[in-house]
């Protein structure tokens, strides 16, 4: 049994509550504002995570057979620039969930596999017909960072976030679907960087 007022150790960083019965992650996990690494591994039953704090930075939930959803993806990916899964074994998630990377790295050149490219901040791509089918195992972007042709983006503030926010939109379907990544402690980057991202 896990205790419903565990949620007082504001102080807690590492919590492990593996091999427990529980269908969904406690809701006062959410409220532990020092969280950063969470052990759900052998939760059995676990079918979702819920609401966790945005301080997450490591989740392992190896063998938890039950898990299909991440309900709470933008939160937990919300302050790290690379946050860390380990989700081993979890089948049903690999099934419900889509699959979503991104990396950034220092440069200034979007490589040659990107053949549609283009300056500034938009790109329109003329799509072959019938594009949107079974095959398509996902989309991929890529964009170049100016930070210095930006200075105005550097700040001494810590807490001062830039976020890259990439969007794709399809005219002749109602698919949309949306790139973001967030740049954490933006001071720390002098340089040009390259953005590259996956999602499908």
């Amino acid at each position: 049994m896990i205790p419903g007022d565990f949620y007082r150790l504001s102080s807690l960083v590492v919590l492990n509550i593996s091999r427990n019965y529980f269908v969904n992650t406690p809701a006062s996990i959410s409220q532990l504002p020092q969280l950063r690494y969470l052990c759900l591994d052998d939760c059995r039953d676990l079918k979702a995570l819920q609401k966790l704090p945005a301080t997450m930075h490591e989740i392992s939930a190896n063998n938890c057979f039950s898990l299909e959803t991440l309900s709470s993806q933008d939160a937990i990916t919300g302050k790290w620039m690379w946050p860390i899964f380990y989700f081993t074994a979890c089948f049903k998630l690999a099934v419900n969930q889509g699959c979503r990377f991104d990396v950034i790295v220092p440069g200034i050149h979007v490589p040659n596999l990107f053949i549609q490219q283009n300056m500034g901040s938009s790109i329109i791509i003329q799509l072959p017909p019938n594009w949107y089918n079974e095959k398509l195992k996902g989309l991929a972007g890529c964009r170049v960072f100016a930070i210095r042709e930006n200075p105005h983006l550097l700040t001494d503030d810590p807490a001062s976030d830039i976020a890259i926010c990439c969007r794709l939109e399809a005219f002749d379907y109602t698919v949309t679907s949306s790139f973001q990544f967030l740049i954490y402690r933006i001071p720390s980057l002098q340089s040009d960087h390259l953005w590259i991202g996956f999602h499908s």
